[in-house]
């Protein structure tokens, strides 16, 4: 994504030495950083000419050592900016929605089910690269958010269960369901516009460079359908 800044702000060498402002620095010759990052392989006594060791000191990315080879220069891609087109990347698909009772029966003061296919509640992912550098996006399915078209809203942390036609109604259960209080007869065309849209939970790694971390929430696209909900008049006889 162009326009992006770079992530890095200043802050001081392990060892107490010069201040780092979004640049990679080798540090080779940096006990202390040496001694940090000893797990990636990093050792003493390297030699300029057989290539470096570079780390870009971030407060908000991992600090992970690239190995440069003689001649050769650190990444100057920002993983951040790549990990933001990613992101842009990932496309999102609107849910298959479904309602028991069906959107033409719907009935006041009765548990309506509310699920949308499970197919779509899985990690969507988009790889941006320039050079050695690339960014993954992952998109993870957090919540689906009903609009029930009478302004009220219900929050579902799970796609929904099906209703089952064939099991008797009280051996069923859900954890995504909504009660309409009253009829939809003084809605236009005698329906509420029922939404549900997806949120999903973005996260991101990069290779080639640090980098790594939590790029927020994003919308998935809307499915709308209409709902007809009546009131069901008890008729007492004798």
């Amino acid at each position: 994504m162009s326009g992006a800044t770079n992530p890095c702000t200043s802050m001081p060498l392990p060892d107490g030495g010069a201040q780092l402002n979004e640049e990679w620095h080798q540090f080779h010759t940096n006990p202390a950083a040496i001694n940090r990052f000893s797990t990636y392989g990093v050792t003493a006594g390297v030699d300029p000419a057989t290539g470096s060791w570079y780390l870009l000191f971030c407060p908000t990315v991992a600090a992970t050592p690239v190995w440069v080879a003689p001649g050769g220069r650190p990444p100057t891609t920002n993983p951040l900016a790549l990990a933001q087109q990613a992101m842009s990347r990932i496309k999102l698909a609107a849910p298959a929605m479904e309602m028991a009772p069906a959107a033409s029966r719907g009935v006041v003061n009765l548990l309506a089910y509310l699920w949308i296919d499970r197919g779509i509640w899985t990690p969507v992912a988009a790889t941006a690269a320039a050079g050695p550098v690339s960014a993954t996006a992952t998109a993870t399915p957090d919540k689906v958010i009903w609009d029930m078209g009478n302004g009220d809203q219900v929050t579902c942390t799970s796609p929904g269960v099906p209703y089952d036609l064939n099991t008797p109604r009280e051996q069923q259960h859900t954890d995504c369901g909504y009660v309409y209080p009253r009829d939809s007869h003084s809605q236009p065309g005698g329906t509420y516009t029922v939404t549900a849209r997806v949120y999903w939970h973005v996260t991101w790694t990069a290779a080639g460079a640090p980098g790594g971390g939590d790029l927020g929430d994003i919308a998935g696209a809307t499915a709308t359908t209409q709902v007809t909900v009546d009131e069901i008049q008890a008729i007492v006889t004798g």
